[in-house]
């Protein structure tokens, strides 16, 4: 009995492979678009020859119908099937007029929103900078204060210039 021995694969061989099945799926993409190309054409041939026998097809039974119900019946349908249609459109116009007073009131509150953190950002800016002028202001009394001399010192309580007791003049 004889034996073989089979070798791996080397990476030339790996890479030709895969190299092969990029080039499938490169061609599996441009079949499918051939075929929805193909699909697309037949649609359209088949709406366009038999597009015209439905239709007439279509009128032939609205005119049995409309013949067998009388001349009398076929003015009130269409009386009521405008109607309807006036109905329709009304309801259309109705909710096309809600849709915009809904996105208006949107808007609205939006821009409520966007001036009240417009609002408030201005308060905090100016709190920020009431606050930086009081350090300022704080800072420059201790200044003076301490340039009167030893004696002198900042009270942070009272946030004034004060006399020390112990020293005597």
């Amino acid at each position: 009995m004889m034996r073989t021995t089979t070798t791996a694969p080397t990476r030339a061989t790996r890479n030709a492979r895969h190299a092969q099945l990029r080039d499938d799926r490169g061609a599996t993409a441009v079949e499918y678009a051939l075929l929805i190309g193909f699909v697309a054409v037949v649609m359209t041939a088949g709406v366009a020859l038999l597009g015209g026998a439905l239709s007439s097809g279509f009128v032939d039974a609205a005119e049995r119908v409309s013949s067998a119900s009388g001349a009398a019946d076929a003015v009130p349908m269409a009386q009521e099937s405008a109607d309807e249609q006036a109905q329709d459109q009304q309801a259309a116009a109705d909710q096309a007029a809600a849709q915009k007073k809904a996105e208006e009131q949107a808007a609205a509150e939006e821009w409520a929103a966007d001036q009240a953190a417009a609002q408030k950002k201005a308060e905090e800016q100016a709190a920020a900078e009431k606050w930086a002028a009081q350090q300022a202001k704080e800072q420059k009394q201790m200044a003076e204060c301490e340039a009167q001399g030893s004696q002198y010192y900042w009270d942070t309580l009272k946030d004034k210039c004060v006399k020390s007791k112990n020293v005597r003049s």
